[in-house]
């Protein structure tokens, strides 16, 4: 928001005297008995004498010295104020430039009021001042309360021709705590109406005067009486309309004007305040201050608008401070500036329908309607015809505290038997239950929040009687998945045995086979060594052979060398034939190991092929059996995201538990 826009207007001091009226502009160096003297009326009492004060002046001395120097008027009393409103002067508004050091004085004569009782009511807040909250709220409003039944007032109090001017420690934080003591007091059925006192932006000091002393911490009532022929109207406005957007407050201390969480009413989960704000502009929190420039938030009573302004936002903490206090279950409205100087001359036009023209206006008006609306305030011209006093306010009032509002006090002179009406004084009997009401129902709804957050959580914890049969029934598929696993798990291990049995009886085959082609071996070598001597017997037939040749050529000798030949072919043959002999038994031998290894490799044949078929039979089962793991994984990983769901919104109805029971302690339901 714009805080510290400030206009650059100057205004010359400026006296003027109408109907019982005095209006007085001047410095604290031109306070003197003479220029004060310009309040008085000549030939009617002064009856009361109210002074806005610049904050940059010394307030205490600055008002006791108008008090010595007005001994005319018993009653006088004073605010601090963020800047004066004067319709006398070329603009409403004053200027505030620098150290500026105004004070505007409107005086009313008995013509005007037939007579004024001043009221000091103390707000018990010297604790909220300090930032701590020492009291509850409860035992602040019933302290109130009791101050506010000792009050003695003389006059009879009717809302038609009495009025409770009221204005209010601006740094109290009490506003409400005042009215709702006030409408439990049941006492001074009449309309209270004023603002907060004023000060500098560093709200060191707010400060009201009651004629008597500085009422620190306390309520200032002008308990007022119109003359006869005196009539009152009362304006309110501000210059915003709805948006579509509100939610329920939730987590807040209105104590110290802050909320954390609200109820968002498309969901209704608590969520905190800064990310809800952050999700509807679709900013981040370094945002949000500007993208809340053109906007504030307001509670709704009997149909209107009443602003509720942000003071700061802890983006550390998440939490957003307020200039009024919100109470658990309230709905807070976002609202939209429109045109500033526009809405309050149409809200003063409609006012002034059926109305004489005013003889003299006390105006309160927000210190937030001057800073965020500065270059637009030369534009308001409304009030330049009337008798226009007022100052820049910390704080509105008009039977609830109120911000970026202008609360506006009209007199009329109304002669005997002529018509005048005015909508919010003739309805006050109606505005005085919606006011009264706003505090009840502010309970009332904290109590229907309360029952609608309940309702909530029996409504999610319904929520998971499906999941838990879903994850029964999940259970349940794992196992039959797991018999299924178990049964495919027996049949493997009848396979793998079977298998392991074949291993065994083949290991023996191996042996038979390898003493068979050892065999072999042996038989082969000897058939070797018989092939040796056949081939040395075949030698030894060729050398016979040629001796024989040789011997025929001595034919002539005799024949002896034939018979030595002869011999020799004999012993030859049967060598020949013993090895042939004995090849036969080796061959028959290597037959009878051929015979046995064709046996072994048939026998392997058959345990290779019974392998293919187990090992086939393995494979489809490890595929069932990973193709049930994986379905049993699959559920498995179901139901552990579901127990984690189930977990994490348990969490968040432990959470959701926690707020109810602080929101249930914090209001007293």
């Amino acid at each position: 928001m714009a805080w510290f826009k400030r206009s650059t207007l100057t205004s010359p001091n400026t006296s003027s005297a109408n109907q019982g009226i005095n209006i007085l502009q001047l410095t604290y160096a031109e306070l003197s008995e003479a220029t004060l003297a310009k309040l008085q009326f000549t030939e009617q009492k002064t009856q009361l004498i109210l002074a806005f004060v610049s904050s940059n002046l010394d307030f205490e001395s600055t008002v006791e010295k108008i008090q010595q120097l007005t001994p005319f008027c018993e009653k006088v009393v004073a605010v601090m104020t963020s800047g004066e409103l004067n319709s006398q002067q070329e603009s409403f508004y004053q200027t505030t430039d620098g150290k500026w050091d105004t004070i505007v004085l409107q005086s009313y004569s008995e013509e005007l009021l037939a007579s004024t009782e001043i009221k000091t009511v103390p707000l018990h807040c010297e604790d909220l001042k300090q930032g701590k909250a020492t009291k509850n709220k409860q035992d602040r409003i019933r302290a109130i309360q009791s101050e506010i039944e000792r009050i003695n007032v003389n006059m009879a109090i009717h809302y038609q021709d009495t009025i409770a001017i009221t204005f209010i420690d601006g740094l109290s934080s009490s506003e409400n705590f005042f009215m709702k003591a006030l409408y439990d007091s049941q006492r001074f059925p009449c309309h209270f109406i004023g603002g907060s006192a004023g000060g500098k932006l560093d709200f060191k000091q707010a400060s009201v005067y009651d004629g008597k002393k500085v009422a620190h911490n306390c309520a200032v009532v002008i308990f007022t009486k119109l003359a006869a022929n005196i009539r009152y109207g009362i304006l309110k406005t501000h210059n915003f309309q709805k948006t579509k957007r509100s939610f329920y407050i939730a987590e807040s201390d209105p104590q110290k004007r802050t909320v954390t969480t609200v109820i968002s009413k498309s969901t209704g989960k608590i969520v905190n305040i800064v990310d809800h704000l952050c999700d509807y502009f679709k900013c981040q929190p370094n945002d949000l201050n500007a993208k809340l420039t053109n906007h504030s938030f307001a509670v709704e009573i009997g149909n209107e608008l009443f602003i509720r302004s942000i003071a700061s936002i802890d983006l550390d903490n998440k939490i957003i401070h307020f200039f009024c206090d919100l109470d658990f279950g309230d709905e807070l409205i976002l609202v939209e500036a429109k045109g500033f100087a526009d809405s309050t001359k149409q809200a003063f036009d409609e006012f002034m329908q059926g109305k004489p023209q005013p003889i003299a206006m006390l105006a309160n008006d927000c210190i937030l309607r001057r800073l965020n609306n500065a270059k637009a305030l030369k534009e308001l011209t409304a009030f330049q015809s009337i008798q226009a006093a007022g100052f820049s306010t910390f704080g509105e009032l008009l039977g609830v505290h109120m911000n970026q509002t202008l609360t506006a006090l009209f007199f009329f002179k109304v002669a005997k038997n002529e018509p005048f009406s005015d909508h919010i004084v003739d309805n006050f009997p109606i505005h005085y239950s919606y006011f009264k009401e706003f505090f009840t129902l502010s309970r009332l709804n904290s109590l229907m929040q309360i029952n609608r957050l309940q309702a909530d959580l029996i409504h999610y914890l319904s929520e998971y009687r499906p999941l838990l049969e879903q994850v029964v029934i999940s259970f349940n598929q794992i196992t039959t998945y797991s018999q299924q696993t178990e049964a495919i798990i027996s049949d493997v291990s009848g396979t793998f045995h079977d298998l392991k049995n074949d291993i065994n009886a083949q290991e023996d085959g191996r042996k038979a086979l390898s003493g068979n082609v050892a065999q072999l071996k042996n038989n082969s070598e000897q058939v070797l060594a018989i092939l040796k001597v056949i081939s040395g017997i075949a030698d030894q037939t060729n050398l016979l052979a040629l001796n024989a040749a040789i011997e025929a050529a001595r034919a002539g000798e005799a024949g002896r060398g034939f018979a030595v030949v002869a011999d020799e072919v004999r012993q030859l043959s049967k060598n020949t034939q013993d090895s042939l002999n004995k090849t036969g038994e080796t061959i028959s031998s290597v037959t009878k190991s051929t015979g046995s290894i064709s046996q072994s490799i048939e026998s392997i044949e058959q345990f290779m092929s019974r392998l293919t078929n187990n090992t086939g039979e393995l494979t489809a089962q490890i595929q069932s059996l990973g193709d049930a793991s994986n379905m049993a994984s699959r559920d498995v990983c179901a139901n552990i995201k579901a127990i984690q769901d189930m977990t994490s919104r348990m969490s968040e109805i432990d959470k959701e538990v926690k707020v109810i029971e602080s929101l249930k302690q914090a209001n007293n339901l």
